[in-house]
């Protein structure tokens, strides 16, 4: 076996995954970190305890669809087995809602409910298990050392450190998100690389974490993986995590400023309030809050292409993980993505370990039409929803949507009345399914427009209006400035 140096720059789980999946297959893997060392003894503590300066996402909501366990299944079955052992558990929406539907494919229509700092604390304890692999912790990159090729791609030599360190390599894995500074480095050093796919998600998310009193469960609840929906003004949810906590996810338009005053406990927990979903999980006898109000903003969707004319821009160089594409998190496609791409470029990187063009040709094969049809998906949601939030008509082909209005108004809504709709589009939320596989399905098309005189209609009062919370947040006039 060729002795290949390979770093990964990154050990958030995209770079965890391929670190992890390279060491199993007999690699040495150097993970390269900007964040310091942390505490691994505690999975359920490290969300209050692991401090990611590095990751702004660190602690909010996240959830692992049916696509990332599979991938652990598969390819980490100890690391899965160890975090419901430890206080993550399974949502089984193949019982619950596909039931008869089910196929022997489906046994993944499962959801795995934890915190971000616990899954990703389970994931690196596995991986600093293996002898393979170094994670060189508190660690900044400056960029790549290339060595030119006249007016071919350069290839990669290693990695430049802020110390003006340079780790030799031979394979470099970008996995350091979406604020890597990889490709502008590149950029600047005269590097041709592929045009980025970029467009805003127009939504804020404001969230708060909170935990189950002693003695209490989580109320009765109705929905795919919690309570939740999009109403006039609003996406609301609840993430369940592990170990009895769970988060409440208010997400608003960024065009209306009085909605800012979301950030403020008063006004956020009002609000939350008045939807009736939610209103059950904020009880003070039944849970306390854990954390303050965090505001995530300014949330594009970005595809980068892998090649660049059908090249490898630089030879020995793969983006993984949000360093390669991100979507709006709330739909928990980016962690999928994430973790199932970094077992299959470890499988890559180990069967080409000295063909850096094989590698970066198969990976492009096996990832990026997937990968575009993700951005493309979500950026239509993005989009609609945002016309639909400033109060413009629905329009489109799909009883007079976009595909993506259809899938939320439409179809998302008839799962809970048809188990082979629910498997179909349960199968594209969990990226069971690429996700353009739904709009080949014209037999469960034709089901879902049939189903739609029978969809329940929505109880007054259910959700508050737009005037309503921005009544609410006129109450509270300081946060708002």
């Amino acid at each position: 076996m060729s002795d290949v140096k390979v770093v990964v720059i990154g050990a958030g789980p995209a770079g965890l995954a391929v670190g992890l999946a390279l060491a199993r297959r007999g690699r040495r893997v150097t993970l390269v970190e900007r964040d310091p060392d942390q505490p691994l003894d505690d999975p359920a503590g490290a969300f209050e305890r692991w401090a990611r300066p590095g990751v702004a996402h660190h602690r909010l909501p996240h959830s692992l669809l049916g696509r990332t366990r599979r991938a652990l299944r598969e390819h980490a079955p100890d690391v899965l087995e160890a975090m419901l052992r430890a206080g993550a558990w399974e949502n089984d929406v193949r019982g619950r809602l596909v039931r008869d539907a089910a196929g022997p494919d489906d046994e993944d229509l499962v959801a795995v409910h934890c915190r971000r700092p616990f899954f990703e604390c389970m994931l690196r304890r596995a991986v600093r298990d293996e002898p393979l692999v170094r994670i060189v912790s508190n660690t900044t990159v400056a960029g790549l050392t290339l060595q030119k090729r006249g007016t071919a791609a350069p290839r990669v030599a290693g990695v430049r450190l802020r110390e003006d360190d340079v780790l030799d390599a031979d394979v470099v894995i970008d996995a350091g998100g979406r604020q890597s500074a990889i490709r502008k480095a590149l950029e600047r050093d005269g590097v041709p690389m592929p045009a980025a796919q970029v467009e805003p998600c127009g939504v804020i998310y404001y969230t708060r974490y909170y935990r189950l009193r002693d003695g209490v469960e989580y109320p009765a609840w109705a929905g795919v993986l919690g309570p939740g929906g999009t109403s006039e003004c609003a996406r609301y949810t609840v993430f369940f995590g592990d170990n009895r906590t769970f988060a409440i996810v208010l997400g608003v338009s960024t065009s209306v400023h009085a909605f800012r005053a979301l950030a403020r406990e008063e006004v956020f927990t009002e609000a939350v309030s008045r939807f009736k979903a939610l209103a059950p999980f904020i009880h003070h006898d039944l849970a306390e809050p854990i954390t303050p109000i965090v505001a995530f903003g300014a949330l594009r969707n970005v595809f980068h292409p892998p090649l660049l004319d059908g090249e490898p821009p630089v030879l020995g160089l793969h983006f993984l993980g949000d360093a390669y594409c991100h979507t709006n998190p709330l739909f928990a496609w980016g962690l999928c993505l994430a973790i199932d791409y970094g077992f299959r470029l470890g499988r890559i990187v180990d069967e080409h370990p000295t063909d850096v063009d094989a590698q970066a040709r198969a990976f492009a094969a096996a990832t990026s039409v997937e990968a575009e049809q993700c951005f493309r998906a979500l950026a239509e949601e993005d989009r609609d929803r945002t016309l639909t939030w400033d109060g413009a008509p629905p329009s489109g082909p799909w009883l007079g949507r976009t595909f993506a209005g259809f899938v939320r108004d439409c179809a998302q809504p008839a799962v809970m009345l048809d188990t082979s709709v629910a498997r179909a589009v349960l199968r594209r939320a969990h990226l069971l399914d690429p996700p353009d596989e739904l709009m080949k399905r014209e037999s469960i098309l034709r089901r879902v427009i049939a189903l739609q005189s029978e969809l329940p209609k929505p109880s007054p009062g259910a959700v508050p209006s737009a005037d309503e919370l921005l009544e609410i947040a006129a109450r509270h006039p300081r946060a708002a400035r």
